[in-house]
């Protein structure tokens, strides 16, 4: 018996349907898939963006102003904004970003206890701003939810803390947590939170730059890939009449499915 092509047509997109894509084959030793355009172009402004928020934090600490605190905090939007995009596609391609262990994301943790970090109203002298420890990229790592998932040292949103401070506090207020007092306190807490907030940005922008490694973006790439082929193939199958093969033209089958989708 020959079959029409119709019919090897209807094989076709029915066993593609009732099979899951296959997942993409590993990448060999030494070989990596190549990015595309859009991927590179989104993870590469996160990065960018992420180094302007560094350059405009260097910019406030070393001479606390308001419009200085200012450019801080819209370079800290546009950072985190843009970094936002970059985890939706990880998101819709079934990735785990590579900084996220546990189910925690170092650049995106959150909710944040404040009080760990500085003071807070009823605790004038909490945090890490008021004790006497050394701060350093290494202390910051460890220290990031080693006790409790709300203490966080890492990230957006510790930087997001110390750039806006309580809710009702007035930008030029928070200005002045910045400047250190004449003669300085045996233990300087503006100085403190100037030296935090370098660090924590600086620790920003290196767990970003692993996302925009060429090789974790061909990473990235495949698997967008792979999950738009699974969508196209399930498209396909569901536009099939599993109950015969329909030899209406074209603009009639797509009448009749837009009345069975009613």
């Amino acid at each position: 018996m020959t079959l029409r092509p119709a019919t090897i047509a209807l094989s076709t997109a029915l066993l593609a349907a009732c099979n899951p894509p296959a997942e993409p084959p590993p990448a060999q030793p030494g070989s990596s898939a190549a990015p595309t355009p859009e991927v590179s172009a989104r993870s590469d402004r996160a990065c960018q963006l992420a180094t302007d928020l560094e350059q405009q934090i260097r910019h406030f600490v070393s001479e606390p102003e308001t419009a200085r605190l200012m450019d801080a905090r819209a370079a800290w939007r546009q950072a985190h904004e843009q970094y936002r995009l970059v985890w939706s596609d990880y998101q819709q391609a079934g990735l785990t970003l590579p900084q996220q262990g546990d189910d925690r994301d170092t650049l995106d943790a959150w909710p944040i206890l404040p009080g760990y970090l500085d003071q807070v109203p009823g605790y004038p002298k909490s945090g890490l701003v008021h004790a006497d420890l050394a701060l350093s990229q290494s202390f910051l790592a460890v220290e990031h939810q080693s006790t409790d998932f709300h203490y966080l040292t890492r990230g957006f949103h510790p930087i997001e803390f110390l750039l806006w401070g309580e809710p009702a506090e007035a930008a030029a207020d928070r200005v002045k947590h910045f400047v250190s007092p004449e003669p300085a306190p045996a233990i300087d807490a503006a100085q403190r939170r100037r030296q935090l907030l370098g660090l924590m940005a600086e620790d920003l922008v290196a767990q970003l730059q692993t996302l925009c490694r060429p090789s974790e973006q061909g990473r990235l790439s495949l698997a967008l890939a792979s999950q738009e082929t699974a969508i196209t193939l399930t498209t396909a199958a569901n536009d099939v009449d599993h109950g015969g093969w329909s030899q209406q033209p074209a603009a009639d089958g797509a009448a009749a499915s837009e009345e069975a989708g009613q």
